[in-house]
């Protein structure tokens, strides 16, 4: 089992007590001066890549990792399926208190990562990550 890097997620937010906000879009939640988790939500598909500026696992690979933080409401089925024709995807969910919930190598096509967990009401933190070090290239994170 591998394990990423811990981190301690920090927010604050002062708002009067009749304020209303509305999130249109990803939200970037800082978690380290180098590290941020972006906001997803269901269903979504984001699109992005794994670069030399990212940050590294925490294990033996040092693999570059995106985070994405995921809230969910109520208790449901939540599928996550990451692919890349660039390198070889590898997924993790974490709850809020960086407990690993469950990961995968290549449950989907070819070289893709998918995972259905059943999620209660929570924060969740996927790892969108290379199952070898060094590995960069888009991939497309779909969550539903």
């Amino acid at each position: 089992m591998r394990a990423v890097r811990q981190f301690a997620l920090t927010i604050a937010l002062a708002l009067p007590a009749a304020a209303c906000v509305e999130m249109t879009g990803p939200e970037t939640v800082v978690v380290e001066e180098r590290c941020a988790a972006r906001r997803v939500y269901l269903p979504s598909t984001v699109d992005a890549a794994l670069t030399g500026y990212d940050c590294l696992t925490d294990d033996e690979t040092q693999s570059y990792v995106d985070y994405y933080e995921l809230r969910v409401t109520e208790t449901k089925w939540v599928d996550l399926y990451l692919e890349s024709t660039e390198f070889d995807a590898y997924l993790m969910i974490f709850d809020e208190w960086d407990e690993l919930i469950t990961e995968d190598d290549d449950s989907g096509e070819s070289s893709d990562a998918w995972v259905t967990v059943r999620l209660p009401p929570g924060r969740y933190y996927i790892a969108a990550t290379s199952f070898t070090g060094g590995e960069t290239g888009a991939y497309r994170l779909f969550v539903e």
